[in-house]
């Protein structure tokens, strides 16, 4: 079992390096393209020619510019194309299965509406939430009385409680993700 732990050295370094290349790749104007590109090739059949081809416009369009520093990933126009179709649908019925054919789109256009710098901010709050929302259970008392009340907090689903035991046993390289993330 030793043999998977890394000397604390050698994981400060390799952890370095995950973080580096974490924010290497959330800052990287094409990550919002290669998402869409994967969205676009599952929903394609599903989703109404015109609309399909409006958003590849936009993406075509954002792909030739994507080397400029002033380029945006184009959000507010994918919305726009999807709003614009869906205000021409008259049956309930036929706006719920565009909205349902779509939301992995609305979704992706979400994350990145404040650019990938935003979408980068969201993600390490996520990290920076999710260290926390284990943390602060063990923060009240004694590590057993904290098992405890991580017990009858979450009755009778032992899971949470297991994942948060887990999490917890390795908080030292936690700490260590934190100040490299802050």
């Amino acid at each position: 079992m030793s043999g998977y732990c890394l000397p604390e050295p050698i994981f400060s370094i390799k952890l370095k390096e995950w973080v580096q290349k974490l924010m290497v790749t959330l800052r990287h104007p094409s990550l919002p393209l290669l998402e869409l590109q994967e969205i676009m090739t599952s929903v394609s059949g599903r989703i109404p020619t015109s609309v399909e081809k409006a958003v590849r416009r936009v993406m075509v369009q954002y792909a030739s510019n994507i080397t400029s520093v002033l380029c945006q990933f184009p959000s507010q126009q994918i919305a726009t194309i999807l709003d614009c179709h869906a205000a021409t649908l008259q049956r309930k019925a036929d706006r719920e299965v565009f909205f349902m054919n779509t939301q992995s789109i609305v979704q992706l256009v979400q994350r990145y509406r404040s650019g990938t710098r935003g979408y980068l901010k969201a993600v390490v709050l996520d990290l920076l939430r999710r260290y926390l929302h284990v943390e602060h259970y063990f923060q009240q008392a004694h590590y057993d009385k904290c098992v405890i009340s991580l017990r009858e907090h979450f009755k009778p689903d032992m899971t949470p409680v297991l994942g948060c035991i887990f999490s917890h046993s390795q908080v030292a390289k936690k700490n260590q993700l934190v100040i490299m993330l802050i």
